[in-house]
């Protein structure tokens, strides 16, 4: 394999997406109805370099698959969304995610990690991580660790390589069993974190703290690499704190009903890296984070609707001047 230069390489699950619309998502005990929707490759990494990758941006992808054919086909179905595939095939079976969907959009997963959990450093080849160390950032996102914490310690060792490191840590990184069990490497991959995702409650719940305004400010005090927090916020669109500035982005304003949040927050995180690339101010990234989320909203699925470099809406946001 060749040395390649990619301006963003991702790490993380790689997934086949099973997502089913259902009237309501049901407590314990509960029943409720539903029809089957277009399944789709997923995981949250894998996602965000697709959304970079559909805007015009050379990407690749660093993730594990089973010899089966879901594995073949989400090996293929990155190649179909121009991001080279740097995929591990390993003994078992690929990843899955039985995604619900309820009548406004909000969805519960259910994560089937399979191979995705048995990632050792020992198993990236030096070729590909020389293509971590060019690039101009890594992004990486959570992994289950139901059955090994090797993806996990591996997400670590190329944080600490990277140039730049792009963060979504999830809610499976900032409340429960991982958290607790193993807070000391999710911390060292904080310390190596230039750019941190997440959304409302996993900030709130990450940092035990009410707001997260105040939860942004604290992160930013405790983690000195820390460039840029960026936290969505759902409806009222998204907070984007520097340790200079902080700023609230309203939702990209359309009349689309929402259909399927799965990937809203993968999406918006490909639009807010394209700023970032393409050297834009704080507030224009967070509006391109917004918009190509708004796009993803409309469909079902983490990837249908997602625009090109070529879409006005991105020419227009590009063509800002900054105040």
């Amino acid at each position: 394999m060749t040395e390649e230069e990619y301006k963003v390489v991702g790490f993380g699950a790689r997934n086949w997406d099973d997502i089913r619309q259902v009237d309501e998502i049901v407590l314990p005990g509960g029943e409720t109805s539903g029809s089957i929707l277009p399944g789709d490759s997923g995981g949250s990494a894998a996602n965000t370099v697709a959304g970079l990758s559909k805007l015009g941006v050379k990407t690749a992808f660093i993730g594990a698959v089973g010899t089966d054919d879901i594995g073949r086909y989400l090996v293929n179905d990155l190649e179909k969304e121009n991001t080279t595939p740097l995929v591990l095939e390993k003994d078992g079976k690929s990843g899955t995610c039985l995604v619900l969907v309820d009548p406004k959009g909000e969805r519960a997963i259910y994560v089937f990690p399979e191979v995705n959990d048995e990632i050792s450093i020992n198993d990236i080849s030096k070729e590909i991580l020389d293509n971590v160390k060019s690039a101009d950032y890594l992004c990486t996102a959570t992994f289950a660790c139901k059955n090994s914490y090797k993806s996990l310690e591996t997400q670590l060792e190329l944080a600490k390589i990277a140039e730049r490191h792009a963060f979504s840590p999830g809610t499976l990184y900032t409340k429960g069993r991982i958290l607790q069990e193993k807070r000391d490497i999710i911390e060292d991959i904080m310390d190596n974190t230039e750019i941190l995702f997440l959304n409302e409650k996993e900030i709130k719940n990450l940092t035990g703290m009410g707001t997260f305004k105040i939860a942004a400010s604290h992160l930013l005090e405790n983690y000195s690499n820390l460039d840029i927090i960026a936290v969505t916020l759902g409806k009222d669109g998204c907070f984007l704190n520097t340790k200079n500035e902080g700023m609230l982005i309203p939702t990209y304003e359309t009349k689309s009903i929402c259909l399927d949040t799965t990937g809203a927050g993968d999406s918006f995180e490909s639009g807010v890296l394209y700023g970032i690339l393409n050297e834009k101010d704080l507030e224009t990234c967070g509006k391109l984070g917004n918009y190509v989320a708004s796009r993803v909203i409309r469909h079902a699925g983490a990837r249908e609707g997602l625009p090109t470099g070529s879409d006005p809406a991105i020419q227009k946001l590009l063509a800002q001047k900054v105040a």
